[in-house]
């Protein structure tokens, strides 16, 4: 069993840094934010500006329809008057009409009639014209921006007035600049002219700049807001990951302290099971050639006895019994010693396929007599182990397994391999094992049979424990059990030279038993 002082699921080191992810998240969250806050913005700045465009092109039609009317009815136009009561609101800082060369023929401030319209510092001209209509452009021509204009910042609407026509036009005559009229009427001055007028409107800006700042301001707030919002669910989240992590590290640590637990309960299990060995190896110990001796004479004199009776008497068939009984007696006898005494094993690389072939031709006569169907399954594949020792310890599975079998069944042995193991599966479909007695079975001198010592599974781990593997059992009432052999793939660490004995030396051939059809499952 394997232990280990840290999580082997946690987190691998070459993964980003919790922070990153963090950092990630948060940019991503607070470019999202400051995209949809950008287009809210531009949408509300563009929303103010058509309102401040769509008043100024009133007051364009306003000033356009009323030189229109009076043209017509040839009444006098108070040119001045008019743009002084458009610009009486303070929200419109000028009314301006101007030729293409940008000369001012009326302005809201009649000081400026004559001079030249600058716009951002030049004069108005074409290119001037057809920069701000680059800018916005509404339906009617007319065009709209935020430029310094008359010595201040304002929202400027512009649009050209219509080109009169007719006998009216007329060669402009100066006059006065208070009063703006056709000819004819007085002392007035005339703005007929055969070139186009342009109109400017001028607005205050600075509302729009207040909602400007404002929008930015809230725009700002809001960004912060949400990623401090987003910000706070990151950190809640990575403290409810931290708390999940904590839990689950939790949940290892208790499943590492139960595995130690179950480790040490099944050491010192395995401890009182060599303590009882070591109790009978001190018994058998102490009384084996007590009892061998006496054995002995036993049977050397029933033998005796038995020879001077008449065969088929009585007497002669009880002296038999005493020699068997002997004989039974002693094998117990040597059985007690031998799981006292440490095994002693010779291990060589030994092919696992041949040693199970030969297993199988000496089990061919005892399953025949109980209907029981052989089987080999998985490829051949060589082990670091003593190939006689083994075969006696899987022999012994397999007898007791096909002596289960009353009624026939199948034992199968199945072979396979990791890279430093060799498993070899003894499976039968047998009555199997009762629950309440698995746990028992390697105990010394527990038997379920009325002519078991209860030592032959003892000996058989004792074996494979030599040889540095292990061996499992598990079994189903009705289903059958499978016996587990995990022994080595190769030699350990040398120590010294290796051992002479190989496999040819150690198994004796058999050329009078036939060859025993198995089933490789790997190839």
């Amino acid at each position: 069993m394997r232990y280990y002082l840290h999580d082997p699921s946690a987190r691998d080191p070459r993964a980003l840094p919790p922070a990153l992810p963090m950092m990630g998240a948060a940019f991503i969250l607070f470019l999202v934010v400051g995209v949809f806050t950008g287009r809210n913005i531009q949408q509300t700045e563009q929303s103010v500006s058509r309102l401040l465009a769509e008043r100024g092109n009133a007051i364009i039609e306003i000033f356009e329809s009323s030189l229109r009317s009076d043209m017509r009815t040839r009444s006098g136009v108070r040119v001045q008057e008019l743009l002084e009561d458009l610009t009486a609101r303070e929200d419109i800082l000028f009314v301006a009409v101007t030729l293409d060369d940008g000369v001012i023929v009326a302005h809201s401030n009649p000081g400026r009639v004559g001079q030249r319209l600058r716009v951002d510092g030049r004069p108005v001209d074409a290119e001037t014209l057809a920069e701000l209509h680059e800018r916005e452009e509404g339906e009617n021509g007319s065009a709209w921006a935020v430029m310094r204009m008359e010595g201040q910042r304002a929202f400027v609407v512009h649009r050209a007035l219509f080109r009169p026509q007719g006998d009216i036009l007329q060669k402009p005559v100066p006059l006065p600049h208070s009063e703006l009229a056709y000819p004819g009427y007085g002392r007035r001055s005339s703005i007929l002219t055969p070139e186009p007028l342009q109109v400017f409107v001028g607005q205050d800006a600075r509302p729009l700049q207040s909602m400007q700042e404002q929008n930015m301001r809230s725009a700002l707030l809001s960004g912060m807001l949400v990623l401090l919002t987003g910000l706070t669910g990151l950190m809640a989240l990575r403290y409810f990951e931290r708390g999940m992590e904590s839990r689950r590290r939790m949940r290892v640590a208790e499943s590492l302290a139960q595995s130690m637990v179950d480790e040490v309960k099944r050491l010192e299990k395995e401890m009182r099971r060599r303590e009882k060995q070591a109790a009978v190896g001190d018994l058998a110990a102490g009384v084996a050639h007590e009892l061998r001796n006496p054995l002995s004479s036993i049977k050397g004199y029933a033998t005796y006895f038995g020879s001077r009776f008449p065969e088929g008497s009585e007497d002669r068939e009880a002296a038999r019994i005493m020699v068997q009984e002997v004989d039974r007696l002693n094998r117990v006898i040597t059985d007690l010693i031998g799981v006292t005494r440490p095994t002693d094993i010779h291990p060589a690389p030994t092919d696992m396929g041949r040693l199970v072939d030969d297993i199988l031709r000496l089990l061919t006569q005892d399953a025949g007599q109980r209907g029981v169907e052989l089987r080999r399954e998985g490829a051949s594949v060589f082990a670091w182990i003593d190939p006689d020792r083994l075969r006696q310890a899987v022999l012994n599975v397999c007898l007791n397994a096909v002596e289960a079998m009353q009624d026939g069944g199948v034992l199968l042995l199945r072979l396979s391999a990791d890279e430093n193991h060799v498993m070899l599966d003894v499976v039968d479909n047998g009555p199997g094992i009762p629950p309440e007695l698995l746990s028992r079975i390697f105990d010394p001198y527990f038997t379920t049979k009325s002519q078991g010592t209860g030592l032959g599974l003892v000996i058989v781990m004792n074996i494979v424990e030599a040889h540095g593997g292990s061996v499992q059992v598990t079994s189903e009432p009705d289903q059958g059990t499978t016996v587990h052999f995990s022994l080595p793939r190769r030699a350990p660490e040398p120590r010294g030279p290796a051992p002479s004995t190989s496999e040819s030396s150690s198994e004796p051939t058999r050329p009078d038993l036939p060859d025993f059809p198995h089933k490789d499952t790997a190839s």
